[in-house]
């Protein structure tokens, strides 16, 4: 055996299950190009949509009303009390679901997650959400009813940590400046 089919032998030994895994699970760019409806905002960040799935949007952390030691220290990093996390909880959902309304929804899966998972531990689908083109994950962040995850690791995290700069200089959502202080 030549060094060449040697080496085609190794990639096909790494390649066949990737491909495998992908025909059990399915292709996930092929979401993309399906439109989608709102069932259900259940948060600032997680929606059901009409096909079933759970959507939780990538990059970002909005209000919810569960709150993990993780997020605590985020939130006292970020100078946002419990108190004010909380109360934004129902705001941050109140808007999602305003904002949604009646608007053609895209999907974009992260390349990041493309390639090894696209669903989060409660296997919710991890995506960028467009609604009628607008990146609704940003415009959460830019509105101010959510902040970025500086955990995770994804494609637009520069970009969103731009746009939350820019809620917390205008004092938006979040950022906006409480009359107790």
């Amino acid at each position: 055996m030549s060094a060449k089919e040697k080496r085609f032998g190794f990639c096909m030994k790494k390649i066949i299950p990737v491909l495998f895994l992908i025909m059990i699970t399915g292709f996930p760019h092929d979401v993309c190009a399906k439109e989608f409806e709102v069932v259900k905002v259940i948060d600032g960040s997680t929606i059901k949509v009409s096909d079933g799935r759970t959507l939780r949007l990538i990059g970002i952390n909005a209000a919810s009303e569960k709150l993990s030691t993780a997020m605590i220290e985020q939130l006292e990093e970020l100078g946002i009390s419990i108190e004010d996390y909380r109360r934004m909880a129902s705001e941050a959902t109140a808007f999602l679901d305003d904002f949604l309304k009646g608007k053609a929804l895209r999907l974009e899966v992260d390349p990041i997650y493309a390639q090894t998972f696209h669903h989060d531990a409660r296997m919710h689908f991890l995506t960028y959400l467009y609604a009628d083109d607008q990146m609704v994950n940003g415009e959460m962040i830019r509105r101010g009813y959510a902040y970025v995850n500086t955990f995770s690791f994804f494609r637009y995290k520069e970009d969103f940590l731009h746009l939350q700069k820019e809620a917390q200089a205008e004092g938006r959502g979040f950022w906006k400046k409480r009359s107790s202080e």
